[in-house]
């Protein structure tokens, strides 16, 4: 639609008054937890917002290191201390 009605393309630092509410999905954006409506509205808002674009893929970012993390087990004197000291604890009776 074009026209005097027709919507208009944002400007570039545009403000609107959802983005407070679609900056809280950038962190589901960057682990890919969005449906295509969210997702849509995500990189609308990184495309007009310098803030939201450094937050978004500094967060994609440190997802990807999250992701290739391996996770390490604690030694088994770890784990027969924490057992040893759960059998010394005192239990609340069960409600």
């Amino acid at each position: 639609m074009t026209g005097p009605g027709a919507p208009r393309a944002p400007r570039p630092g545009e403000r609107r008054p959802d983005d407070g509410a679609t900056r809280e999905l950038i962190g589901a954006w960057a682990l890919d937890a969005l449906d295509a409506t969210e997702r849509a509205a995500v990189e609308d808002l990184i495309a007009r917002d310098t803030d939201a674009a450094r937050e978004a893929h500094g967060l994609r970012e440190t997802a990807a290191v999250l992701g290739a993390a391996v996770a390490v087990g604690a030694p088994a004197s770890v784990r027969a201390a924490v057992l040893e000291r759960v059998t010394r604890t005192a239990q609340e009776p069960a409600a």
